[in-house]
């Protein structure tokens, strides 16, 4: 992935929380420091880039109801790797296809051993996160605290890319964790009783949540700073390693799943693979190039409240009004974070 930054300087896949460019064209760096951090050309913004970054949110908007139907029917491990899997097998012939494939391979080893190793942990921990949470409304708790990762991805990227920070960095953060905190108490109302009782009871699921919200923050950060110079798309191929993974958990683990599916949960399983993990990536990856990012950045800040929607929906739950308050305070702590950010030292 590739975006810009607010002075038009463009930066290896950029996150979606960080700034979005204001101006059209790509100036080249212009220090030592800026040739490390920032990428000598990009592409000219498109429309059709655009619409395929609104078109990622909406397909990431779908994953954490989509992957909960799919744990419930193929076990906790096994759906999801087969959605990583073949997901990633779809991106690789893509790949292959456009004659792409081999630029991918040919990125820097320690590209894909640092971004590969945080893609594949984070994909365990969030498909363990929403299979292991106690019930559906939880899992809406799972996804909330799993979008923490906008402001942690900022706050990474102090010490990570160089950026300096506001002041208010710092209150975001505790905002959008208050957030957290809050729907904890299952979207009834905060109380410290029904948050210790709560959190107790389900405590690894919110853990992995958490692990899943600060390794794709390093993802992110380290994604921007490790593909500088290069052109490739390699996330198809974390997604595979990530498939792999799962199934390497399921035998390390001893685990056996009985799977109870129906003509549904095959729709629910291909659909998996197809928008949240392939699509998605695809698209994003699209807009970062190609994107007016000034659309798209601001867009993707909504994806906590449009997934909760969603899964609301495609799991038949009916949270209080406390969840959706936290809903907002995650997003209000990562818009107050994204102001926060300034631009590297030179």
């Amino acid at each position: 992935m590739a975006g810009k930054t607010a002075k038009g300087k463009c930066t290896g896949a950029i996150p979606p929380c960080l700034p979005a460019a204001k101006n059209r064209n790509c100036t080249p760096a212009t220090s030592k420091r800026d040739a490390r951090v920032n990428e000598p050309t990009c592409q000219p913004r498109s429309v059709g880039g655009t619409i395929l970054g609104l078109l990622s949110i909406l397909c990431w908007s779908l994953s954490i109801a989509f992957a909960r139907r799919v744990t419930e029917d193929f076990g906790i491990f096994d759906g999801l790797a087969i959605s990583f899997f073949a997901g990633g097998t779809l991106g690789c012939v893509w790949l292959a296809s456009t004659g792409r494939l081999r630029r991918a391979l040919a990125m820097p080893r320690a590209y894909h051993l640092v971004c590969g190793g945080l893609m594949v942990g984070y994909c365990l921990c969030y498909s363990m996160a929403i299979g292991l949470a106690c019930d559906r409304q939880t899992v809406l708790e799972v996804g909330i605290i799993n979008y923490l990762w906008p402001g942690l991805t900022m706050l990474l990227a102090v010490p990570i890319l160089g950026r300096r920070a506001k002041p208010l960095l710092l209150p975001g953060i505790l905002l959008a964790f208050a957030g957290a905190a809050l729907s904890l108490g299952q979207g009834s109302g905060f109380s410290w009783d029904a948050f210790g009782r709560h959190l107790l009871s389900c405590s690894r699921a919110h853990l992995l949540a958490l692990a899943a919200a600060l390794l794709w923050g390093l993802y992110s950060n380290f994604n921007a700073r490790l593909s500088v110079g290069t052109d490739g798309v390699a996330a198809p191929l974390h997604l595979m390693a990530a498939g792999m993974g799962l199934f390497v958990m399921r035998i390390a683990t001893g685990g056996s799943t009985t799977w109870h599916p129906d003509d549904v949960s095959w729709i629910y399983l291909a659909a998996t693979a197809i928008f949240p993990v392939l699509l998605g990536y695809m698209f994003w990856e699209a807009a970062m190039r190609r994107g007016h990012l000034n659309i798209v950045v601001p867009a993707s800040y909504g994806t906590p409240l449009l997934s909760t929607v969603v899964s609301v929906f495609v799991l038949g739950v009916q949270p209080g009004p406390g969840l959706w308050i936290a809903c907002m305070l995650v997003i209000a702590g990562a818009l107050i974070c994204k102001s926060a950010l300034r631009e590297p030292v030179a």
